[in-house]
């Protein structure tokens, strides 16, 4: 389902950060590209974390955003992240209260995107050859909305750095459709096979607007861009 004012939010840091000499004005310039393809409003649908306080200090504003929206079907944060966690102020220990905010106030069918490096990195499960991610910061947030209601949500997010919403390694952490959690997550488009050239490519195209739309495509919907 395309993005909508009223059924998203976008979560990204404030102006400081790009103002400072180790911050990035990628951020805030991704996000606004992104309101405006899909012509939402700002002043409802984001909020701008800050950097300028300790890194726990941050998440409380973010659950306030959360818990002021209703019906939320899609959370986007642009942002630092690692394995363990993201910038906006959550961790691995905290994930479970971000999901618990989310799925107080979404539905179960929720799309998170996390356009942050790393999030998506982790082990591949014993025994298995296709899905990675495992026990990552994605993996761990998905596993924990299916926990508290989400059964149907989708993850996105990137296993090495990149540009923030450009970046080709995309892993989809999918819920089972129940409350117990999976392992890994699959790729969206697999490294290393032949539609992942034209993938990177069209990510990068000066007129598309595929960063922006795959998380909202079905596969049928995306392959067939892919083999335009």
């Amino acid at each position: 389902m395309t993005p909508t004012t009223e059924t998203t939010l976008l979560v990204y840091p404030d102006a400081a950060f790009e103002e400072n000499p180790e911050g990035s004005k990628e951020f805030g310039r991704e996000a606004n590209r992104f309101l405006a393809h899909f012509q939402l409003d700002p002043a409802t649908c984001t909020y701008r974390f800050p950097t300028g306080v300790e890194f726990q200090s941050r998440a409380p504003g973010v659950l306030a955003a959360i818990e002021a929206r209703k019906d939320l079907r899609t959370l986007v944060v642009l942002s630092h992240g690692w394995d363990k966690g993201i910038q906006p102020g959550f961790s691995l220990r905290s994930a479970p209260e971000l999901a618990q905010t989310l799925a107080a106030h979404s539905t179960p069918d929720l799309t998170v995107v996390l356009y942050c490096c790393h999030t998506a990195e982790g082990a591949v499960p014993t025994g298995l050859t296709a899905p990675g991610g495992d026990g990552g910061f994605a993996d761990t947030l998905r596993d924990d909305l299916c926990l508290a209601g989400c059964v149907n949500c989708r993850v996105y997010g990137h296993d090495l750095k990149g540009h923030t919403t450009k970046n080709p390694r995309v892993r989809v952490f999918e819920g089972t459709g129940a409350r117990q959690g999976g392992q890994g997550g699959q790729w969206l488009i697999e490294p290393g096979t032949p539609i992942f050239k034209r993938w990177n490519e069209l990510l990068h195209a000066e007129d598309s607007t595929l960063h922006f739309d795959f998380p909202f495509l079905t596969n049928e919907e995306l392959l067939s861009q892919l083999r335009e």
